[in-house]
């Protein structure tokens, strides 16, 4: 409104001239500001995304029929682009309609049998595929989408063991709500359903374009191959260093990690040492591949490497030092009973070894 009312006080021409050309960017300026505030402020918009994804796992059913009669002997992924071709080799097959999980929001395009094209149903994570005959493999073809639980944008994508990015044989949804009281309350949480089955071992072999930031399966050439629990692959900005026989990898904006690196593993393995103490571990010792994570991730730990997702904060401030061991309790001490008693023993547990300490 100032600008047009300028127009009206103008003397000259000239400047009439250079009020009408500020009118005309004027318009341009408010589009290129809000863009570029979409572009770097995707926080908002993601929780809410994420929110909603969330409620969509609350509402799907909980009790669903699965086929887990086959086995899984290897993977043969490829990943160029949004584009995913996974080849899953089967063995002991006793089942026309074998189910598997992958992420429901990944657009499915089709699955062959012996390469021919076979009829499936999904239902919410999980995939029901309808086979005429038994067959040794199942090439499965969909598409890697930017969504709130794994986010994809410009060709940087985090693609976390602990998430169906890939075929899994798995019988729930790979996200799972409940319900909980609190003082009479109704509310609700959720968590990842795979809790790794340490007698489960696949053969991995991974065909990725561009630059890989980290991948638990070894480098062999042009490829990735090797045996794993499963597979994190993330490709995007970030750092790597070797300290004490630990492979790190951290986000791209922390400042001296060389130096900070000591105190964090010697502190990390310490917790280890003193939940062992007092519970069984899923794992016997740390392994020696962490990656860490300072938004967006959850935090697991496989047999050959750990994610551990430090919530926003520094990796060396105080409460840092207080969640070691609330975390460490809960990524190597698998669930057992009602998540409301898994929760209680965790507290009780992080208050005895804090006073221990």
């Amino acid at each position: 409104m100032a600008l047009l009312s300028s127009i009206r006080f103008t003397q000259t021409r000239k400047e009439r001239n250079a009020v009408l050309k500020a009118l005309l960017i004027f318009p341009f300026l408010i589009v290129l500001t809000a863009y570029h505030s979409l572009q770097t402020n995707t926080k908002a918009f993601t929780r809410a995304d994420q929110t909603t994804e969330l409620e969509e796992y609350r509402r799907m059913p909980q009790t669903i029929k699965a086929d887990l009669r086959y086995r899984i002997q290897s993977y043969d992924i490829s990943l160029h682009g949004s584009r995913a071709v996974v080849r899953v080799a089967l063995s002991q097959l006793e089942t026309n309609r074998p189910t598997f999980q992958l992420y429901h929001l990944y657009p499915l395009h089709s699955i062959e049998a012996d390469h021919q094209p076979v009829k499936f149903t999904r239902n919410g994570d999980l995939v029901t595929v309808w086979l005429p005959k038994r067959t040794s493999t199942l090439t499965f073809s969909y598409e890697i989408v930017d969504t709130a639980l794994i986010p994809y944008t410009n060709g940087r994508i985090v693609l976390l063991a602990d998430r169906a990015w890939y075929p899994k044989r798995r019988a729930s949804h790979m996200y799972q709500a409940y319900e909980y009281q609190v003082a009479g309350t109704r509310a609700w949480d959720g968590a990842f359903t795979d809790q790794f089955v340490p007698n489960e071992t696949y053969t991995f072999t991974l065909n990725v374009d561009g630059d890989v930031l980290f991948c638990n399966v070894p480098k062999r050439g042009t490829v990735y191959r090797g045996k794993a629990q499963a597979v994190t692959l993330i490709k995007g900005q970030g750092h790597q260093l070797v300290d004490q026989g630990y492979e790190i990898t951290y986000p791209a904006d922390w400042p001296h990690m060389a130096e900070r690196a000591p105190t964090v593993i010697h502190q990390m393995e310490k917790t280890f040492r003193h939940v062992q103490q007092i519970a069984s571990t899923a794992v016997s010792s740390l392994p020696n591949k962490i990656v860490f994570s300072s938004s967006g991730l959850s935090s697991f730990m496989a047999h050959d490497h750990l994610v551990y997702n430090t919530n926003f904060f520094s990796i060396g401030t105080y409460h840092m030092e207080r969640d070691y061991y609330e975390k460490m309790l809960r990524l190597s001490v698998p669930p057992k009973g009602s998540r409301i008693m898994y929760n209680e023993w965790i507290s009780l547990a992080t208050r005895w070894l804090m006073q221990k300490q």
